[in-house]
């Protein structure tokens, strides 16, 4: 246009045309600079909230898990604590029952004045040569029952020699008697006397309710709570500690009928 306005000999209209069409693709060329940086910005901005999203579904994912996982421990914390209280349960009724047969044989030994002897063994090797025959085995039996019942058994000194002298007798026939009728040895049935003594003063006894269990032990002859604990356990199958929860609980269920 510009060529033919020359050719024409129209100068001035063909600088005019010229400007004007150096105007125009300015305006254009800027026209698409804008669009560019604006098609720019939106793609940073779609990029930013891709990301965003992308970190928003990340973490509710994590979220979700972790709900999963609450969930999961909160259901196996509950079902063990669950188990757990069902096993103290039984073992607390087992132990009342093994309390109540402990209360009945204490309370039928203190009411008859000779205690049942077992049946005895047979004589064995180490005591062929003894002169003892049977009849005379379960009469020292009933004799060494009887003296269990003495202050005696409580005496840090107490020993064999002693109870054959308490019962007019040979040390080897107590031993004897002890093994075959009572199936133990002499040392193992002194600490059974003590730990049916200890029963007793653990058993709502006025004069020891306020004693320790390591007071109860003293009083009884054994020099340490481990000690008399193991005793105690191997014999009654409760400990100190238990026995005398299930006395003062018994106690109670007792005041609150009368």
């Amino acid at each position: 246009m510009t060529d033919v306005l020359r050719t024409l000999g129209r100068e001035q209209e063909a600088d005019k045309t010229n400007m004007h069409y150096m105007e125009l693709k300015d305006s254009i060329m800027n026209s698409r600079y804008v669009i560019n940086c604006e098609q720019i910005g939106f793609n940073n901005e779609r990029n930013k909230l891709q990301q965003a999203l992308g970190k928003a579904e990340s973490q509710r994912t994590f979220q979700t898990w972790l709900l999963v996982l609450c969930v999961i421990v909160i259901l196996t914390v509950t079902v063990s604590l669950l188990a757990i209280r069902r096993k103290n349960r039984r073992l607390r009724d087992q132990s009342e029952v093994l309390y109540r047969q402990l209360q009945e044989s204490l309370r039928q030994e203190d009411e008859r004045n000779e205690a049942e002897t077992p049946k005895p063994e047979e004589t064995g090797v180490r005591y062929q040569n003894s002169n003892l025959d049977q009849e005379q085995k379960l009469a020292l039996a009933d004799k060494i029952r009887l003296a269990s019942r003495s202050e005696e058994f409580l005496n840090p000194d107490f020993n064999l020699t002693r109870l054959a002298d308490m019962i007019d007798t040979l040390p080897r026939y107590v031993s004897q008697t002890v093994n075959e009728i009572f199936r133990c040895n002499f040392s193992t049935y002194v600490n059974q006397v003590r730990i049916r003594e200890a029963m007793r003063r653990l058993g709502n006894n006025p004069k020891y309710a306020y004693y320790s269990i390591e007071g109860i032990a003293e009083s009884v002859v054994f020099k340490s709570r481990s000690g008399f604990t193991a005793w105690f356990k191997r014999i009654a199958g409760l400990s100190p500690s238990e026995y005398r929860r299930m006395a003062q609980k018994d106690q109670k269920d007792s005041d609150k009928k009368s």
